[in-house]
């Protein structure tokens, strides 16, 4: 019980404070500091310090020793995705790739006449992509540059598509996915294997069902479609 309350006043107060716009990185790795040094003080039989590593002697140094190894693994691995994907968006902005993709797009986009719909499509198309780029960070620093604009040229409010950049990684799918990677080493099967016989068919049937986000957004987007077309006289 003290655990969860310690973890939930430290999660207020950080929340707090990046809502007053202090720098979310200093906030969140100072929190995160604070919770291991906590843990290692109260609660050292339950600390993940000491699960899969060796103590260097000292509890302080334990704590900086395994945001080290931390730091180590995710750069090598998810960071290194980001740092890809956001080199690339960069790029294709700074060559002006960007700006020509979006005014060739528009104008078969502009027959549409309802923009929700394009918003649905927009969103399963993210979402394809998001299986191949598994990073959340990293795929809407591509959207951003690339959906973004389109979208805005076709008069569809930022929010709005906003909200669509955030939500295509709302679905983890793909066998490079962090959850799907847990969900499969929980049920004793590959990557693969779950993706293929599991994640594959699930995706495939929830843009048919109403009540998943792939569903809800394509049923919204077709009935508005019929809704607000224009009618002929």
């Amino acid at each position: 019980m003290l655990s969860l309350l310690i973890g939930a006043v430290i999660t207020v107060v950080a929340a707090v404070l990046i809502i007053k716009n202090y720098q979310p990185q200093t906030v969140l790795l100072v929190a995160g500091l604070i919770l291991l040094t906590l843990t290692v003080v109260f609660f050292p039989d339950q600390s993940i310090l000491y699960q899969k590593a060796k103590s260097t002697g000292w509890k302080g140094f334990d704590v900086f020793s395994f945001v080290k190894e931390s730091l180590i693994t995710q750069i090598s691995g998810i960071g290194l995705i980001i740092m890809a994907s956001a080199a690339f968006a960069d790029y294709m902005d700074h060559i002006g790739a960007t700006a020509t993709m979006v005014r060739i797009c528009i104008k078969p986009l502009r027959m549409i006449k309802a923009s929700y719909l394009i918003l649905a499509l927009g969103y399963v198309l993210g979402q394809c992509l998001h299986i191949a780029i598994p990073s959340a960070a990293g795929l809407a620093m591509l959207l951003l540059v690339t959906f973004f604009p389109m979208l805005v040229s076709l008069g569809i409010s930022k929010p709005a598509a906003a909200s669509m950049v955030a939500l295509t990684s709302f679905m983890d799918l793909g066998p490079a996915v962090g959850t799907a990677n847990l969900a499969a080493r929980t049920s004793g099967m590959p990557p693969a294997t779950y993706f293929v016989q599991h994640q594959i068919p699930i995706a495939v049937w929830s843009p048919s069902s109403s009540f998943s986000p792939p569903g809800i957004s394509t049923a919204t987007g077709t009935a508005a479609f019929f809704r607000h077309r224009p009618k002929r006289r």
